[in-house]
Formats: C-alpha cells, sequence, structure tokens
C-alpha cells in the first residue's frame, strides 16, 4: 500500500507581517494577478486591439481600481454621474457610470464607479482614428485639443500599467523585502498617479460626448418637458394652459417626426435605409391638425351632434386617436427613469407609439374639423375634463381586457 496524505502544502513565506497579508486579504491574490498580466497586456497607443486584448487591459484596469482600494485611493468621480445624459439608455445606478457609447460588446463594460472603465481607453483609440461620432446620420467632431489629450492619455496608460505591473513583479518574488508598508506606500504614489492621469482624460472627454448627446436628445427633451409641464396644468385644473401645453406636445412630437424623416433620407443616401422607409417616414412627418387633442376631447364632449350627423364611427376613431395619445404620453412622462437609445431608429416601441398617435390623428381629421366649428368645449364645459390621470384606469382596464383575450385564446 502506498503512504497515506496528500501533496504537502507549500510553505508561506515571508516576515508575520507579510505572511499575514498573504492569508487574510484578497489583495495579495490581486497583486499577483496584475503581476501575470503584466506580460500579455498590449500596447494600447499602437498595438492592434481586438475584443480579446480589451478584455486583458479590462481585467488589468479592474485589478487597478481594486489596488486603489487597498492603498486607500479615492479621487472624486462625480463628473461620472454629471455627465452621463438624463436621458441616455442604459440608465445608470449606483455601479454603472461606465460611458457605453462606443461599446457594443457589455461585456467589455466595467460597472465600478471607484474603477476605470475600459471603455475610455477604446473611445480614446477611437478619437486617434476618427475624432468624431455619427449619430442618425449626423457626424459630431470632438475638438484637436481632445484628439491631442487621447494621444497622450494612450501613451501615460502603457506607461503606467507597465511600471505599476513591473513594480509589484520583483516584489512578490522577494517577499516584499524592502518590507510591507515601504511597497504600499510607494505603490499608493503609482496608483494615485495612474488614478490623476485617468480622472483627466475621462473628465474633459465625458463632457465634450455629454454636449453631443445634449444635441441628439434635445428634441426629446422638448417633448419630455411639454408632457411634464401638461401634467402639471392638469393636475391644477388650469384648463387653458392645458390645451396650450397639448398643442405645445403635438408640436415636439411634429418636430421629432420631421427630424426622423430627415435622418432616414440620410441614412437612405448612405445605402442603410430602403426607398419604402423613406416614403414612410415622409408620410408620418406630415403635420398633425392643429388642436387636434382640444379637438378631440371636444368630439366626445359633443357626442350627440355628432351621432345626430350620423358618423357614429366618428366617436370609435376619436376614441382610439384619444387612446394612441394617452399611451404615447404615458411613455413619454417614463422616458427619464427608461431611457432611450441616441439612435432614434433603435427604439422601436417609441416610434411605434409615436406613428400609431400620427396616423390615428389624420384618420380623426373629418370628425375634429367638424367639431372645429363648434363652440369651443372652455366656454361649454366645466368638468369631466381629459386628462391623464382621469383615462389611465381606463387604459389599464384596456390593456387587462387584451389579456384576458390573448389568455383565453
Amino acid at each position: 500500500m502506498g503512504k497515506k496524505g496528500g501533496k504537502k502544502k507549500a510553505k508561506i513565506t515571508g516576515t508575520p507581517d507579510v505572511v499575514r497579508f498573504k492569508t487574510t486579504t484578497s489583495y495579495y491574490a490581486t497583486l499577483q494577478e496584475c503581476a501575470q498580466l503584466q506580460e500579455s497586456l498590449p500596447f494600447v497607443a499602437s498595438d492592434f486591439m481586438a475584443d480579446d486584448e480589451y478584455l486583458r487591459v479590462a481585467r488589468f484596469l479592474s485589478m487597478l481600481g481594486i489596488l486603489c482600494d487597498m492603498c486607500g485611493v479615492q479621487s472624486d468621480k462625480s463628473y461620472r454621474a454629471r455627465n452621463y445624459h438624463k436621458y441616455l439608455s442604459p440608465p445608470p445606478s449606483v455601479t454603472h457610470w461606465a460611458l457605453l457609447d462606443w461599446i457594443k460588446d457589455l461585456s467589455l463594460v466595467q460597472f465600478d464607479p471607484r474603477g476605470f472603465p475600459v471603455a475610455v481607453v477604446k473611445a480614446a483609440r477611437e478619437l486617434q482614428d476618427e475624432p468624431s461620432i455619427c449619430f442618425n446620420g449626423k457626424r459630431y467632431q470632438f475638438s484637436d485639443e481632445l484628439k491631442e489629450k487621447a494621444e497622450a492619455f494612450l501613451r501615460d496608460i502603457d506607461s503606467d500599467m507597465n511600471q505599476i505591473a513591473g513594480y509589484i513583479e520583483p516584489a512578490l518574488r522577494c517577499d516584499f523585502a524592502e518590507g510591507l508598508q515601504t511597497f504600499k506606500v510607494a505603490l499608493s504614489d503609482k496608483v494615485m498617479e495612474f488614478d490623476d492621469m485617468f480622472v483627466e482624460f475621462e473628465h474633459v472627454y465625458s463632457a465634450e460626448l455629454l454636449e453631443i448627446y445634449n444635441d441628439v436628445f434635445s428634441v426629446i427633451e422638448d417633448m419630455v418637458e411639454a408632457e411634464s409641464r401638461l401634467t402639471t396644468a392638469e393636475e391644477e385644473g388650469d384648463i387653458l394652459q392645458k390645451q396650450i401645453e397639448e398643442a405645445t406636445f403635438v408640436r415636439a412630437i411634429e418636430a421629432f417626426l420631421m427630424l426622423y424623416a430627415e435622418v432616414v433620407e440620410e441614412k437612405y443616401t448612405a445605402g442603410e435605409a430602403s426607398q419604402n422607409e423613406v416614403n414612410i417616414s415622409r408620410e408620418y412627418a406630415e403635420p398633425i391638425p392643429d388642436r387636434s387633442l382640444e379637438l378631440a376631447e371636444a368630439t366626445i364632449f359633443y357626442e350627440y351632434k355628432v351621432i345626430d350627423l350620423g358618423r357614429e364611427d366618428w366617436l370609435d376613431v376619436v376614441n382610439e386617436f384619444i387612446r394612441t395619445y394617452l399611451e404615447l404620453r404615458v411613455y413619454v412622462s417614463h422616458i427619464p427613469v427608461e431611457r432611450l437609445s441616441p439612435e432614434y431608429t433603435d427604439n422601436k416601441r417609441f416610434m411605434t407609439l409615436l406613428r400609431a398617435f400620427h396616423r390615428r390623428a389624420a384618420e380623426a381629421f373629418p370628425a375634429l374639423e367638424f367639431v372645429s366649428h363648434l363652440p369651443m368645449i372652455s366656454q361649454c364645459k366645466s368638468s369631466r375634463w381629459m386628462t391623464k390621470a382621469s383615462l389611465t384606469p381606463e387604459l389599464q382596464q384596456l390593456y387587462q381586457r387584451k389579456l384576458e383575450k390573448t389568455h383565453a385564446a
């Protein structure tokens, strides 16, 4: 029979404080991984960078974030929250301030607000090759100064990563012969220098990117703010202001649909959209009838006159118009929470609701035209106004009935 017992456990070497450091913290394993990664790290300023290379850099940056904790390096990165556009999808969370705009593979994104997102490195590489970014067929230029900063940033990334890993590896090999505390102080200085360099570039880059997003989302903001003012007017019972904001909301929708048609035209020119898509976008860029929401409410108020005219079908059409209006309003009110893609065509649900609203408005035009010649309801009606709060329960009941029918089928 063979001897009992397994493989002999390797002896942990070093002074008592080093042994304690190796056995009671996870930082030692982090230092080991940093040293191991050094050999496979690419030069981000010059090497070809595919997904695998970015993943290795991302891992090293993640380790540096952990070392910041070990060394007590905690700089102010609140600009990440300030410079993340309030409508940009996905919505940020406490642990989600990475810049996602140029990253298609979310596995490359780090979400630690204390760390160093590899997306910033990728953005700097993109700036080297093309100092601009395109949204909705419109090209936005970054400043020449930012391009220069990006080139310097990438060189500094290479230099600092090599210096940090190059300092860690021999210290591990000799069990921190210079003293564990001395090692930590020197490493803290190096990590702090890296942190300062990273923060400086990320701050200016994210600020310029925010200005671009401000332009991209400006037409959306007009819609969101109009809906917010409309809700306030309804809650305060200010009917005249409600009607003003309803018209403003519709004009904001028109402005977006016109801009969207231009975007599709640009995509068609670039070979990214079909003639049919262009034709459809042009159709939805047609103006929506003036005072359409006020007149839709008037159609319901003057129901008896519509019935006397023998056009009960108009009531169904107008009710559908009101339903699509309410669905769109609810969606728009949730944009600050649910967020949107900066590429308009990627927001499928949003586009579906906008087109449904536009289509139902066109279908309701004969009814709206008829009641436009009757006295304005602001002079005749005193209660039971059409508001989001009053109509939402009906919409929820409609959704419930549709759900029940689906289950029954």
